[in-house]
């Protein structure tokens, strides 16, 4: 099925693709961060008494991760401290597997989340008051990174258009509109191998949420 090409001037972006970029492309340049970020936290998680280079390896590819990060010099520098020190403080054990709530803020820092959707740290802080009076041992910390880390995904939904065929914005309900899940729609990619004229179905509900309204404006780059 193929949908018409017909972009709507009100439809919602995120507000760091609303950036003018020095180098880069922007999916590529968050996709890349993210995944450096995973990878610099995973290996810091594999420090130990013999294995010491882990923990510089882990660092710099985490600090790579966050500059990547499309967003402004003043947020990376914000986050990159906090980031790196907890990252290495989760190596205490599964007591503070609380503290993976302050990468998460992290992220939402650098990517202009707006305040409602801070809610989503209550996950991991919760967990992790759990988890401390569970489990006592190290060898037990893979058990707290599984549980801090669960991520859960849904679908947005198929009302993106109203019986007259207009479009309908704000249309994802529960439970994809919670901060707390990773909510997917659908695309069409207009049968083409690139992924730049690639937009969203017109039948895939879409947002903004409640938690969305972010500022409009486009965020400064330093």
């Amino acid at each position: 099925m193929t949908d018409a090409h017909t972009p709507s001037r009100r439809e919602w972006a995120e507000p760091t693709s609303r950036m003018r970029l020095r180098w880069g492309r922007y999916r590529l340049r968050w996709i890349l961060g993210l995944a450096l970020i995973m990878i610099g936290i995973g290996c810091v998680q594999l420090t130990s008494t013999y294995s010491l280079p882990f923990l510089l390896v882990g660092m710099l590819v985490q600090l790579a991760g966050w500059i990547a990060q499309p967003t402004s010099v003043a947020r990376r520098v914000a986050v990159v401290f906090p980031a790196l020190g907890i990252s290495a403080l989760l190596l205490a054990g599964p007591s503070f597997s609380g503290f993976f709530a302050v990468p998460l803020g992290c992220w939402l820092l650098v990517r202009y989340r707006p305040p409602l959707s801070w809610v989503v740290m209550v996950l991991p802080i919760a967990s992790g008051l759990v988890i401390a009076n569970s489990l006592f041992y190290y060898n037990q910390s893979w058990i707290s990174y599984t549980v801090s880390t669960i991520v859960v995904v849904v679908s947005a939904g198929n009302d993106g258009l109203t019986a007259d065929g207009r479009r309908i914005l704000g249309g994802i309900t529960s439970p994809g509109n919670s901060p707390l899940a990773l909510t997917v729609g659908a695309m069409n990619t207009w049968g083409t191998v690139g992924r730049g004229d690639d937009t969203v179905a017109t039948y895939s509900s879409r947002g903004p949420t409640a938690f969305d309204f972010a500022a409009r404006r486009r965020p400064p780059e330093g």
